[in-house]
């Protein structure tokens, strides 16, 4: 049986990328490891397994997602 060993990546909806990067990058020291033209923003929070960093992702809430009430912060969770 194989056991999980680490989180690989949490993967964030975001409504305002500028505030969740000054979060993330400028307050807590997180490094962004993506390059700028990408609309997801990666940011390195660890070293990870086997070569694969662990990540802090940003994705922009698509618009039927913006319209709802608080909460749908969480895309997807990976380990």
């Amino acid at each position: 049986m194989k056991h999980i060993i680490g989180i690989s990546e949490i993967v964030l909806w975001t409504a305002n990328k500028t505030a969740a990067l000054a979060f993330y990058r400028d307050l807590l020291g997180l490094e962004v490891i993506s390059p700028p033209h990408m609309p997801n923003v990666f940011l390195k929070a660890g070293e990870g397994n086997a070569g694969i960093p662990q990540m802090i992702v940003l994705v922009p809430k698509p618009p039927e997602i913006m319209t709802q009430p608080s909460g749908n912060q969480l895309h997807h969770l990976a380990f």
